[in-house]
């Protein structure tokens, strides 16, 4: 009996943003402990307007293409998963999430502590 198994795996470019992601959360955590209790977030993705789309696109305005907001903000809970800001992702309760368009293209989590 053959049986097919699939090997998922994340790709080199999502393993580098995750890595970048890491970076600067553990700057901006400074020296503090992870957070172990639940937490909500609110993340929002400011996308590069392209040159061929600037005269139809304004700062702040929706994106609505790839990359899918859900793997957006997968890249940062993993990026900031296992002890660097959160004790694991496991503690996050609550996402608000936008995508845009900007001229300058970041992205901005805010992190707040569940009472």
């Amino acid at each position: 009996m053959t049986y097919l198994t699939t090997l998922e795996s994340t790709p080199t470019e999502t393993k580098r943003y995750e890595s970048l992601v890491s970076m600067f959360a553990t700057q901006a955590k400074g020296k503090g402990e992870s957070i172990t209790s639940p937490v909500s977030l609110r993340m929002a993705f400011y996308f590069g307007i392209p040159p061929s789309r600037a005269k139809k696109l304004s700062e702040g305005d929706a994106h609505f293409q790839r990359p899918d907001i859900d793997n957006c903000i997968k890249s940062i809970l993993d990026g900031m998963n296992r002890g660097i800001i959160f004790r694991d992702d496991s503690l996050v309760t609550k996402i608000e999430a936008a995508k845009y368009w900007s001229k300058t293209p970041r992205a901005e989590v805010e992190v707040e502590t569940v009472e």
